[in-house]
């Protein structure tokens, strides 16, 4: 029979964790329990086998109003003070006796000793949302100890803030606080010294966690205490109700700044739940809940996101905040931004600022001094921070949603540092600043291991292609009218843009004198570099277009960092000219501009691929815009209009006796009667089929230097030709030819591009 009991006692113990949470908020859910349990949470602590050492946190208790709730029978979790700890307590807030420590604060300082639910000692060392009714397929499934917060029943009093973008004042609803629970499991997960680390927030305080746990800054006397209603812990302190780590900003003018510029972007959103639970009682129309403007953390919420459902994001997640103080902003500003065009830290662009705050928003969960060091926490960018976490000058403070670093220096971010660095200096550079960030690249350029070169096109540039950069409450886009209305540009197109002014992994000098060739991040596309100004491979296509007159070369110049490099690479600008504003690249759908569509369409005598087009079609290759036969991107040498003229006259093109090209420069037949046979034409095919290199065998487009290595290549007539790059020139040859022809060095061995292969010029036929 005892052993019995002893099996029921076990059983019912075993359960109580598992009433801990569910979907919904159970705060007045009742469970029946055994009777053999020594009766409420209240009548434990006031019985006289604890000799009245919990008197005054029983009388604190019952002035909050929580004694209905501490000696009813729904399930909770109490962290109890004793009166030492609790005279300790009132003689640090200069208060003589509980009577003196006003209605409201009381009731909060109270309710953070108050958990919801149950959770014996085992069940808060190592909380387990996944087991305890709360799991879906989203759940986080995290290592021992990491869900470390529990939700209380304290939480501040209303207040009124005012929106920035409506001008209104509301009444804005703070959550229920959730205390911190630092167990023995939790510094082991995260592989960190438990004492040095939580020391480093509490240091009046002990760690004592190695067999259990410490509850934010108490320690745990006795574990496990078993009433009712749920279990009692008792702690060698009073509980300080924590802040959010936007109340630690609030409360400490030494941030004002930096608060400032948080707050522009305040977001004020009215909550229906919460108005309709306790609207009425506040006398509040409405309830707001105050957050912040994407990608900025929401430091002003208890809650990392309001959503009763996700008790594992709610447990584990939070937010670390390095805040520079007024001193180390206005340096850093009077270093970065001096004679940049702006004032101070209110005349930057709102990205910039957001951008800016970010980096000092870590948004994974609460970091601690240990992993700071270790570089597992980092910043937006992905880059360690620069600064002793231990030193004395870094206020370190624990909050209800994470952590707090008030710092006196800080580092420039990476991004601010890196290639990208003239589009937050400058302000002529803004509207390619917010082409990167809308197109979500942004954060590959503060890549500390990679070196880029970076040519940045300035606003007038976009203004040229029609992008402007437009304004609304939510924040700047770049927007275009294609048909008399504005609408955002989209990412594959702002990707496309970055794409044309990137080279990836190589930090390249542009020359000022002589030719180069620069391959950038899209295939087949580069920049040409002549004589100190510069050009895309799309505009450069552009000298062939009848009656063109335009130079397609810019001028460039290197902006520097303040006349000191850029941690990780190059950055050029250039003057944008009457062809296009910006620099093009080609899309990577195969959309773009085509080199088989440029030869299929070719009507006019004037472009100088006129007669090797009009061959094409005399062959039946053309099918309405593309070449028949030909795949994937290719290699084509095409002979000039004078060469195939001169050829044609000599009868030396195979199957094309019976061409010529007329006085006016068009191609037909010499006798508009007798046109070309089946055999002419396939003759005719396979010969001009030499000029295109198979797209399996081509790397990438040839020029002098050029990853196109010397050597045998196929062509689509599978013949083989003989490439050779002689450094200043190139030459072609089929393999069993008798001639080695010359590529035209008219066009500076520039290739002309496009998104299904390149093409140059010769000056004689393969034979």
């Amino acid at each position: 029979m005892k052993n019995l009991t002893i099996m029921r006692r076990l059983l019912w113990l075993s359960f109580i964790p598992f009433f801990l949470w569910s979907c919904e908020d159970k705060m007045d859910e009742h469970y029946e329990v055994p009777g053999w349990v020594k009766g409420s949470a209240w009548e434990l602590l006031s019985d006289e086998s604890m000799d009245g050492q919990f008197s005054m946190f029983l009388e604190a208790a019952e002035r909050a109003g929580y004694y209905e709730i501490m000696n009813g029978r729904g399930l909770m979790t109490v962290m109890a003070p004793d009166n030492n700890a609790f005279t300790a307590y009132l003689s640090e807030h200069n208060y003589s006796t509980v009577q003196d420590v006003p209605a409201r604060e009381l009731k909060e300082l109270i309710g953070f000793h108050l958990l919801y639910y149950s959770y014996n000692k085992g069940s808060m060392e190592n909380f387990r949302p996944e087991g305890e009714g709360a799991y879906d397929e989203g759940t986080e499934i995290l290592d021992p100890g990491l869900y470390y917060k529990f939700r209380t029943r304290s939480s501040g009093e209303p207040t009124r803030e005012v929106d920035p973008l409506t001008g209104k004042s509301v009444t804005v609803y703070h959550l229920e606080r959730f205390v911190p629970v630092f167990s023995h499991y939790f510094f082991s997960s995260k592989k960190i010294d438990a004492k040095k680390n939580y020391e480093a927030f509490y240091p009046n305080s002990t760690w004592t966690g190695n067999d259990g746990f410490n509850v934010s800054e108490a320690s745990v006397k006795e574990y496990g205490l078993i009433a009712n209603n749920g279990y009692i812990h008792t702690i060698n302190k009073v509980l300080e109700p924590l802040g959010s780590i936007y109340d630690q900003l609030k409360s400490n003018t030494e941030y004002s700044d930096f608060l400032a510029m948080y707050d522009k972007f305040s977001i004020y959103t009215p909550n229906d739940e919460l108005t309709q639970k306790y609207g009425s009682a506040l006398n509040a129309d409405t309830l707001y809940l105050h957050s912040h403007r994407s990608p900025l953390a929401p430091i002003a919420m208890e809650w990392y996101k309001y959503d009763y459902q996700r008790l594992d994001t709610l447990a584990y997640r939070a937010y670390s905040l390095f805040a520079p103080n007024n001193t180390a902003l206005s340096e850093f500003f009077n270093s970065y931004w001096k004679n940049s065009g702006y004032a101070d830290y209110n005349s930057l662009d709102p990205l910039i600022q957001t951008l800016f705050l970010n980096e000092y928003v870590y948004s994974g969960s609460v970091a601690f001094p240990e992993e700071i060091v270790n570089g597992t926490v980092t910043t937006a960018s992905g880059t360690k921070y620069n600064f002793d976490p231990y030193a004395s000058d870094v206020n370190r403070k624990m909050c209800v949603n994470g952590s707090f670093y008030g710092l006196s220096k800080i580092q420039t971010p990476i991004l601010f540092n890196s290639v990208s660095g003239p589009a937050f200096h400058e302000k002529r550079f803004l509207n390619f600043l917010y082409a990167m960030n809308s197109a979500n690249l942004l954060s590959s350029f503060g890549a500390e291991n990679e070196k880029y070169t970076l040519l940045i096109p300035d606003n007038s540039a976009f203004e040229a292609d029609g992008i402007f950069l437009n304004y609304y409450a939510e924040g700047g886009k770049l927007e275009q009218k294609p048909e008399g209305e504005w609408e955002a540009v989209s990412s594959d197109e702002l990707q496309r843009i970055i794409r044309a002014h990137t080279v990836m992994s190589e930090e390249v000098e542009l020359k000022k004198q002589g030719t180069q060739i620069v391959p950038i991040q899209s295939a087949f596309c580069y920049w040409f570099v002549k004589d100190g100004k510069i050009t895309c491979s799309n505009h450069f296509n552009g000298v062939l277009e009848p009656g063109s007159t335009i130079d397609p070369f810019v001028e460039f110049e290197e902006v520097t960092n303040s006349g000191k490099p850029w941690a990780n690479g190059k950055t050029y600008t250039y003057k944008a000219n009457a062809i296009s504003g910006l620099f093009e690249a080609e899309t990577e759908d195969g959309q773009g501009n085509s080199l088989q569509k440029a030869l299929a369409i070719c009507q006019d005598t004037r472009y100088p691929y006129y007669c090797f087009a009009q061959l094409l079609k005399q062959a039946d290759m053309i099918s309405g815009e593309t070449i028949a036969g030909l795949a994937g991107r290719t290699i084509a040498f095409i002979p000039t209009n004078e060469t195939l003229k001169n050829a044609l006259a000599g009868k030396e093109i195979p199957g094309a006796d019976k061409l010529m090209v007329y006085e006016d420069g068009s191609l037909g037949l010499i006798d508009s009667g007798n046109g070309l046979t089946s055999d002419e034409k396939i003759e005719l095919k396979k010969y001009i089929s030499n000029y295109f290199l198979v797209a399996s065998s081509v790397p990438s487009a040839c020029y002098p230097g050029s990853k196109m290595e010397n050597g045998e290549y196929v062509n689509y007539s599978g013949n083989t030709i003989v490439y050779k790059d002689l450094g200043t020139s190139l030459s072609i040859q089929l393999k069993d030819g008798t001639k080695v022809v010359q590529v035209s060095g008219k066009y500076n061995y520039f290739p002309f591009c496009y998104n299904d292969g390149c093409f140059h010029f010769i000056e004689s036929l393969l034979m």
